[in-house]
């Protein structure tokens, strides 16, 4: 009987380790995120982003990363060409153990923190004082999933709520790029 306990023991843990390896949100993974999107808000779609994002795994479902972010707003004639760079601290949580989802999929949730740079036009500046130039504080609370063809390459898409200081900039966002998981 002790035979069989220890080994039903020895499967167990033998068949978590296996899964834990092709868990899209195991510990030690690093995840590369590249995309685009569409920022609608404070007047219709405005802004287009273009972001750069790197998350670290730091314990099974909850990474730590940062994002570089880029956003210029389309109807460029009416406010002055406003161009918004950002970099942003990332924390996510990751919800495939909780959902029970096969390790193609990542489905989490989070937030974006950190400093922005805003640029305008100095003569609608003065006209338009929703979008002064300067230094802002830009915070995107988002939901998003990932989608895996393979090991390393999959597909990602995000919505959120992004809120920059000092500006009428808050809205909803949508991006869609690719990810690379190493």
């Amino acid at each position: 009987m002790k035979k069989i306990v220890l080994f039903l023991l020895l499967a167990a843990v033998s068949f978590s380790l296996v899964a834990q390896q092709d868990s899209p949100t195991a510990k030690g993974i690093k995840v590369i995120n590249i995309g685009t999107g569409l920022f609608g808000g404070s007047g219709g779609a405005n802004f287009i982003p273009i972001h750069f994002g790197v998350d670290f795994l730091v314990v099974n479902n909850l990474s730590v990363g940062g994002d570089l972010n880029w956003r210029y707003y389309s109807s460029q004639g009416v406010v002055g060409k406003p161009s918004l760079i950002s970099l942003q601290a990332v924390i996510d949580y990751h919800l495939n153990e909780v959902m029970h989802l096969s390790p193609q999929w990542d489905f989490y949730g989070g937030v974006k923190l950190g400093p922005g740079y805003m640029t305008t036009d100095k003569d609608k500046e003065a006209f338009n004082m929703n979008y002064s130039n300067g230094v802002k504080f830009v915070a995107d609370f988002r939901a998003g999933t990932r989608y895996y063809f393979n090991d390393h390459m999959g597909i990602n898409a995000e919505i959120g709520v992004l809120t920059v200081s000092g500006t009428k900039t808050t809205g909803a966002e949508f991006l869609i790029g690719i990810t690379i998981k190493n």
